[in-house]
């Protein structure tokens, strides 16, 4: 077991020596690459803001305009409902209890 050993950690200990230099020497190179983000910051075309904002101006528009079209079908309520909603409209006011006289009151 200890042979396997004493020639498994030499081979190990290449392998980790070989790698720690490949990634040291692609780090700089890696480094002075423009990062993929770079578009989001610096946009290539020039009216790239006036062009959202002008997009978004017309989104607020239609939505602004949508809720201002009429419904075309009001809300209808039926006779039996609206009944049952006035026998309701009692039971919806707060009442206050009476106190419970088995409580005492210090």
């Amino acid at each position: 077991m200890n042979r396997i050993l004493d020639n498994l950690f030499p081979c190990l200990n290449i392998v980790t020596m070989l790698t720690l230099t490949f990634l040291l020497v692609s780090l700089p190179v890696v480094a002075t690459s423009q990062p993929v983000f770079n578009d989001a910051i610096n946009p290539r075309e020039p009216n790239f803001f006036t062009r959202g904002r002008e997009q978004f101006e017309r989104e607020i528009q239609l939505l602004l305009n949508k809720s201002r079209s009429p419904v075309d079908t009001p809300l209808k309520i039926s006779p039996q409902q609206q009944l049952i909603q006035e026998q309701l409209v009692p039971l919806e006011q707060p009442q206050v209890l009476p106190n419970n006289p088995h409580e005492s009151n210090d």
